[in-house]
């Protein structure tokens, strides 16, 4: 929070994950609902989309994902991350979207794990979805994209 404000603050070019992560997921969750995969490979980095397994990827977590979830009645998802200053300017800014407890109009339950980059001065191709998890409620899960933070 401290540092989220300072770079309000100091207009060092951080965003608001919280606003921003909601936008990102509730993106995710339209995209699934009404099986849009072009919409859902938009939203990740250009990186990723260089990767020949998206498509596939992508249509098999469409099929994972069993149902429609009402956007409207959800909760606001937890939004983490961290960010990278150099000399007053925000470099990196990296996040984490998690839904938990998605139910769907079938009666399954989800949690929806989303990472990415709001911000990657370094590699701009990096900004974007760089990866989802899908888990039902039998902790089965299915992932879409490559998240190399995490490796």
């Amino acid at each position: 929070i401290i540092v989220l404000g300072a770079c309000l603050l100091l207009g060092t070019g951080c965003i608001n994950e919280d606003t921003e992560g909601k936008k990102i997921g509730d993106e995710v969750l339209r995209c699934l609902n009404e099986d849009d995969t072009q919409g859902l490979k938009d939203m990740f980095s250009a990186e990723s989309q260089t990767n020949s397994d998206l498509d596939d990827q992508i249509q098999d977590g469409m099929d994972f994902f069993d149902g429609k979830v009402d956007i409207d009645s959800l909760y606001d998802p937890g939004v983490d991350g961290g960010d990278s200053v150099t000399d007053g300017e925000t470099v990196e800014q990296h996040y984490n979207i998690d839904y938990y407890e998605l139910k769907t109009d079938t009666g399954k339950i989800y949690r929806i794990l989303c990472s990415g980059y709001f911000i990657n001065k370094e590699d701009p191709d990096k900004v974007g979805v760089l990866e989802i998890y899908i888990f039902d409620e039998d902790d089965n899960e299915y992932k879409i994209g490559d998240c190399d933070w995490i490796d």
